[in-house]
Formats: C-alpha cells, sequence, structure tokens
C-alpha cells in the first residue's frame, strides 16, 4: 500500500463530507494521535483500513489506492443531499432512509 495513497484519499474523503481528518478519527473511532503517526509514515492495519471504508462507504481497494470510485453524475441539489445524508449519524440515516420509502411508496 502507498502510504501517499491512503492518506490522500483518506483527506479527500474527509474533506468531501465537510470533516477534518481529526473529527473523521473521532467519528470512526480512531485516535487522533494516530493520524499523527500516520503523517510520519506509519500505516493503519487492515482492521482500521476497513473501519474508513465502512465509515465513508467505500470500498477498502479505493481506501488504499488499488482502485478508483465509479463516477456517477448527480445535480447540484443530489449532491447536497448526499453530503448532507453523510454528515448524518447511523439513527438518522436510518430515520431519513424510512421517510423516503414512505414518499416513494405514496407515489
Amino acid at each position: 500500500m502507498e502510504e501517499n495513497n491512503f492518506r490522500e484519499r483518506f483527506r479527500e474523503l474527509c474533506k468531501t463530507r465537510g470533516l477534518t481528518m481529526r473529527d473523521a478519527a473521532i467519528r470512526i473511532g480512531i485516535s487522533p494521535a494516530t493520524i499523527t503517526k500516520w503523517k510520519h509514515g506509519s500505516k493503519p492495519d487492515v482492521n482500521t483500513l476497513q473501519k474508513i471504508a465502512d465509515f465513508f462507504q467505500v470500498p477498502m481497494n479505493y481506501i488504499v489506492g488499488n482502485e478508483e470510485l465509479p463516477s456517477v453524475m448527480l445535480s447540484e441539489e443530489e449532491e447536497d443531499l448526499v453530503l448532507l445524508y453523510r454528515k448524518l449519524d447511523p439513527k438518522s440515516r436510518t430515520a431519513v432512509m424510512a421517510m423516503v420509502r414512505n414518499l416513494q411508496d405514496e407515489d
């Protein structure tokens, strides 16, 4: 795994979600000190990589730089919805999904 690829991907994912690397680490359950270690060449273990991939909902292979995410064209409104959704905690995400499904069933 290329250390620079991992750090860049992690930084990019944090930025797209409106989070600092420190804030993301705390939400994921990673010590902010661990991020400092990454800056000095330390690499995350497989369990940590999986936690990051799960949190950002991306494949672990993307995190380590082995694959790209598929590009999907979204409208500006759709991008805003996705960004807002990703900032929600799991309980709120479940509530949003239930609400959207109910609206869809009404149509």
